[in-house]
């Protein structure tokens, strides 16, 4: 089996995690303006949850 250079696969790594990192800021705005949604809803006596 051959092996990358190390500096190749280094640079793999990196844009992962760049890219999980990433994923996880957007998961999180996301959890974020759900919630906000439903303090919104809450506040305007809507009283439903929608999902």
């Amino acid at each position: 089996m051959i092996k990358p250079p190390q500096n190749e696969t280094q640079e793999l790594i990196d844009q992962y995690l760049r890219y999980t990192s990433l994923l996880l800021k957007i998961k999180v705005l996301l959890m974020d303006v759900a919630r906000v949604k439903d303090e919104i809803n809450r506040i305007e006596g809507g009283g439903q949850c929608q999902n």
